[in-house]
């Protein structure tokens, strides 16, 4: 049918740029990267998901029982 959409071959997907990062290595590697286990990036997801401020979360970092695990 005319006016269908057409398709252009060749163009990079978000993988291939994704591939080409300047960590895709570190990604290679750790799939949680930037974070260094999959336990730290849930803690990190768990304040996020809570909505605190950075202040708050800055704050519970400070605590012994956090920053010495």
């Amino acid at each position: 049918h005319p006016g269908c959409s057409t398709s252009f071959p060749g163009g990079s997907t978000f993988m291939d740029s994704f591939w080409q990062d300047a960590y895709a290595k570190e990604q290679r590697e750790n799939l949680f990267y930037p974070f260094a286990s999959s336990d730290k990036w849930q803690f990190s997801s768990w304040c996020m998901c809570l909505g605190l401020s950075m202040s708050t979360i800055d704050s519970l970092l400070s605590l012994n029982i956090v920053s010495h695990q």
